[in-house]
């Protein structure tokens, strides 16, 4: 895969990994991340069937968010302005999967930090579906970005906003 020598460069520019979570990133580049326990998903005011979801989109980031969690609004806020920032890209979406029971109250918590268009896809989980069907993954990682390709492998793990290499090598994989 043409991303590994970009990514390895990522994993290995990031100072606070030791080399222990940095061999577990590289081993976990290319397997696949399971997100097919969820059947349907929300988009603005409309759900879809995962598997649309899933064939629709080349590229696609998973967000783990939790509600009642004041850094995950913000995240959520900054997610959606970043890539807002880039374009749209007919090939890519992030789907946020958000602990908690009802989207209506995760979103009325953003608004009152500052009121953002649901652009992108969002499913709540509020039984850990997500950490249960992917075991073999250490929990830090489900908890972290993850860029997947078509077939929901993993090629990239990280916030790609919080560095200028990190956005180029997102940005150069996304507009394949």
């Amino acid at each position: 895969m043409k991303y590994i020598f970009p990514l390895l460069i990522l994993l290995c520019s990031c100072s606070s990994s030791t080399s222990t979570s940095q061999q577990i990133l590289e081993e976990t580049t290319g397997k696949k991340l399971n997100i097919e326990m969820f059947n349907t998903i929300f988009n603005g005011g409309d759900t879809i069937p995962m598997d649309t979801f899933c064939l629709k989109y080349k590229y696609k980031s998973i967000v783990f968010l939790e509600n009642g969690c004041s850094p995950c609004y913000n995240k959520y806020i900054t997610w959606n302005k970043e890539i807002g920032k880039l374009g749209y890209k007919s090939n890519y979406s992030i789907l946020f999967i958000i602990k908690g029971k009802y989207l209506d109250e995760f979103l009325n918590e953003v608004d009152l930090i500052e009121p953002i268009e649901e652009k992108f896809y969002t499913v709540m989980d509020p039984n850990y579906y997500y950490f249960d069907g992917n075991p073999e993954l250490p929990d830090w990682i489900l908890e972290t970005p993850i860029l997947l390709d078509k077939d929901n492998k993993i090629i990239m793990i990280g916030d790609p906003f919080s560095g200028t290499e990190k956005m180029e090598i997102f940005k150069e994989i996304v507009s394949n």
